[in-house]
């Protein structure tokens, strides 16, 4: 098809579309319906992709949410959150996720330093998942108290 007659083509497509209008949207519908797994998955797809390239941002969003959720301070940037090789507290390796988000061992979280304050410059760190879980919400004589526990028993 030559240009002049794509040209004309495309134009009167224009105009029986806007005549149409109800008959298109209706093929588009179905059209969507009848893909709707397959735009999903490609939806899903990117997704992920996205949140693991940028997982900085990732947790800056949850802490984002989790601030809101609970009434704290935030003025962190995603700029603030750096991801460690190893969890300053623990010493182990810090894993970004390369499937599922999740929690859990090696992946990392954010801790507030101190929990009475919220969000703040200053008072995050990322630590892997297993430390911020062990410190929650535990004081220091909670966590001496269970060490001295378990140096008693000889546990650990």
């Amino acid at each position: 098809m030559d240009e002049p007659d794509r040209l004309k083509r495309n134009e009167y497509m224009r105009g029986w579309k806007s005549r149409n209008k109800e008959r298109v949207n209706a093929i588009n519908a179905k059209t969507y319906e009848r893909n709707l797994p397959k735009y999903r998955a490609i939806q899903r797809k990117s997704n992920q992709k996205t949140r693991y390239e940028f997982y900085e941002r990732t947790l800056w969003i949850y802490a984002k949410r989790s601030a809101a959720r609970k009434n704290l301070p935030f003025d962190i940037e995603i700029s603030d959150i750096k991801i460690p090789e190893t969890c300053p507290v623990l010493g182990i390796p810090i894993d970004k996720p390369k499937e599922g988000l999740g929690r859990g061992g090696n992946k990392p979280s954010i801790d507030r330093v101190d929990n009475s304050k919220g969000y703040i410059k200053g008072n995050v760190v990322v630590v892997s998942w297993r430390a911020n879980r062990l410190k929650c919400d535990a004081s220091i004589e909670e966590l001496e108290a269970i060490v001295a526990y378990m140096k008693h028993h000889g546990a650990g």
